[in-house]
């Protein structure tokens, strides 16, 4: 009887250990100043937070390296990492547990501006807490410090008829570093509010397409295949030429979710232009090939 208690009293002394070791590895994580996102939307690049549901969801390594490789701020990855060693799984409870835990460990080094830490403080928020107030005021004081993601972030919570000036103000510092991903979300402001406005969004999309950004190419085939209303100029062949360069350049990121969702929308779209005879000579056998091909990309998700 006294051993059994003594084999049960050591395997929560381990457990308890291994806790400890995730704690640790979680508040001591090497942390390196963020590198600027220029190519991921947030945090992966065909879609927002797939970063964190492609790592946290695979249980194969070399999936979950996949997955982590294709998150573009080292900081980000850093903090998914203390995410997957910290799992709350729906847990509100738990969540908030863990998150003041991080919010305690980093807040002075944050309130003294450490960028990093205030990154942290404003991914807590989100994931952790679901604070949306407290996570604005550490995006606001990270836009001050020109960083981007922050930028990117602020700029999505800003678009709303409201605020949708400062959507644009903020998606333009970006555009004029470079960021792609920007140069989408501003194209896309101004096919939604700007509708007026035929030669920006083409312009935006354009340069986002040089920069082999995936969602550019399917906007401005969409565009030209009329989706977005009939003031732009239709163009069907120069729409099923977007489409399929994006399924080319998707794949190249595998096990995505969102990535897999974005291939069968692109093979629907490709499935009715044979349909229809638009750009390409009317086939139902290319139809329902191209819809055949779209449904498999469920089962593989």
């Amino acid at each position: 009887m006294n051993q059994n208690l003594g084999c049960i009293s050591f395997l929560f002394f381990l457990l308890a250990f291994s806790n400890n070791i995730k704690a640790q590895l979680v508040t001591n994580a090497p942390i390196v100043s963020p590198d600027r996102l220029q190519g991921g939307h947030y945090f992966f690049p065909n879609g927002p937070d797939q970063g964190l549901y492609a790592y946290r969801f695979n249980n194969d390594a070399d999936k979950k390296e996949n997955a982590l490789n294709n998150v573009h701020s080292v900081t980000l990855r850093e903090f998914f990492k203390t995410v997957d060693l910290n799992k709350f799984d729906g847990d509100i409870e738990k969540g908030k547990r863990i998150g003041n835990l991080f919010i305690n460990k980093n807040s002075a080094d944050a309130e003294k501006g450490d960028e990093v830490k205030m990154m942290y403080m404003a991914l807590t928020y989100r994931v952790y807490l679901k604070d949306l107030e407290n996570e604005i005021v550490w995006l606001d004081k990270l836009v001050e410090k020109g960083n981007d993601y922050a930028m990117m972030r602020r700029g999505d919570l800003y678009e709303d008829e409201i605020n949708i000036n400062k959507s644009v103000y903020l998606y333009n510092k970006l555009v004029s570093k470079g960021n792609s991903v920007a140069m989408v979300g501003l194209a896309e402001i101004y096919i939604l509010h700007f509708r007026q406005d035929i030669i920006t969004p083409v312009t935006l999309l354009n340069a986002a397409i040089n920069k082999n950004n995936t969602e550019a190419f399917i906007d401005l085939a969409n565009l030209y295949s009329g989706e977005y209303g009939t003031q732009y100029p239709q163009d069907y062949k120069k729409a099923m030429e977007l489409y399929l360069q994006a399924l080319k350049i998707n794949e190249e990121v595998k096990y995505n979710k969102e990535v897999m969702i974005q291939r069968r929308t692109i093979m629907e779209h490709i499935a009715m232009l044979h349909k229809n005879g638009n750009g390409v000579d009317k086939s139902n056998a290319e139809y329902r090939k191209w819809m055949k091909m779209s449904k498999h990309q469920v089962t593989i998700i």
